[in-house]
């Protein structure tokens, strides 16, 4: 109903609401996204619908798919649209650099930048319903 009472429930309404379209970064934990990944997703509702949402997961060999399908599934629940194109990080901490920068492979930009071109085409088409 989006009477929300707490400041920061408030302010995490508004931030969520004047997005028309997210990239969540999620690890994988015992085959799931954290814990904090799901709560925030659920201190508010109306503000994420039809919207869509990308991953970028990482983790150990599997880079965080795991994680990322079940995100996908809990999304669908707030009527967002969850895109195919994904980016997976196996085992980041070897891709850091001495300042730990992450160094992206080539892989990595080709996957990021041909979600971010459908996340483009998907929040255009639905904005109407927003």
């Amino acid at each position: 109903m989006q009477k929300y009472e707490q400041e920061h429930t408030k302010a995490w309404s508004a931030s969520v609401n004047k997005a028309d379209a997210y990239v969540f970064v999620i690890p994988e934990y015992n085959f799931c996204p954290p814990p904090s990944f799901t709560n925030a997703l659920n201190y508010v509702y109306n503000e994420w619908n039809y919207k869509p949402c990308g991953f970028v997961s990482y983790g150990g060999v599997s880079g965080g798919l795991r994680s990322a399908q079940v995100a996908k599934q809990l999304v669908t629940t707030l009527k967002m649209m969850p895109m195919v194109e994904g980016v997976m990080v196996q085992m980041p901490w070897e891709k850091l650099d001495d300042q730990r920068n992450f160094l992206p492979a080539e892989h990595h930009t080709g996957s990021a930048n041909a979600m971010l071109d459908e996340m483009a085409k998907w929040a255009t088409a639905l904005k109407s319903l927003r």
